[in-house]
């Protein structure tokens, strides 16, 4: 992330809006499958309800897509989780948040390392010393 990083700030061609997400393999990754995903994986026994509040002039997209070929195609850049295990690793990290148990350094540092270490056995140029 540091090489993206450098890229951005040194050069204009690099300073703009990118999206970085999984790979979407599915067209039928549903907001609310998403949303059930995160209850479970969270543990919770809430029930997840969705309203139409189409008088509203809110829009809100009912599918997920996520596109990141601008940033793979500008920055060599490549997802490291698929959609499932960023959802894992995002709830974890919230919910160790919220119950205020740990150091969230320490759990945040490690699951960079984590993140690295995956990152490392696909091999990715970013993680070459």
């Amino acid at each position: 992330m540091l090489e993206v990083t450098v890229k951005m700030w040194n050069y204009s061609d690099y300073s703009e809006s990118l999206n970085f997400g999984p790979d979407l393999v599915s067209e039928d990754i549903t907001v609310g499958k998403i949303a059930t995903q995160i209850a479970t994986e969270w543990q919770s026994d809430d029930v997840i309800e969705f309203e139409n509040n189409s008088k509203d002039n809110n829009h809100e997209e009912n599918y997920l897509k996520i596109d990141s070929s601008k940033a793979k195609k500008r920055l060599g850049w490549k997802p490291v989780y698929s959609l499932n295990n960023s959802i894992r690793e995002t709830v974890k990290w919230y919910k160790s948040f919220s119950e205020n148990k740990i150091n969230m350094n320490e759990f945040t540092l490690k699951q960079i390392n984590n993140y690295v270490s995956k990152a490392k056995e696909q091999n990715l140029s970013w993680t070459a010393a």
